[in-house]
């Protein structure tokens, strides 16, 4: 590569290539940021606990499981509530489930759990 005292007119140098992305990979990621933004904004009083994995019975559900595997082992929500940024786009949905006295949320994004809270 033959380098002239003009950087401007020296050919560009290769940039490296940075890993990408897979479309599976931003999606786990971006749940994993937008539960962790909602996690941080729910149950500040500290009544609440932030799971990785909640058991429903003999089951267990997982972060990054799917609503529809939600409502296999938990069954319809008692209510929902949807998250909107504040130009009312929908970002999520909250999953409220009444168990043993005891409120359990799943935060749902693009079908899949985000974020499972226990509240008392």
């Amino acid at each position: 590569m033959n380098l002239t005292p003009f950087p401007e007119m020296n050919p560009p140098r290769p940039v490296r290539n940075l890993p990408s992305l897979s479309g599976r990979t931003l999606v786990k990621a971006s749940i994993l940021v937008l539960g962790i933004l909602f996690g941080t904004l729910h149950g500040i009083d500290g009544h609440a606990t932030e799971r990785l994995t909640y058991a429903a019975g003999a089951h267990v559900i997982s972060v990054g499981d799917s609503m529809a595997r939600v409502i296999e082992f938990m069954g319809d929500p008692t209510s929902k509530e949807d998250v909107q940024n504040k130009f009312g786009a929908h970002l999520a949905t909250n999953w409220f489930y009444t168990v043993d006295g005891k409120t359990v949320r799943f935060l749902i994004v693009n079908g899949k759990v985000a974020t499972i809270e226990e509240i008392r």
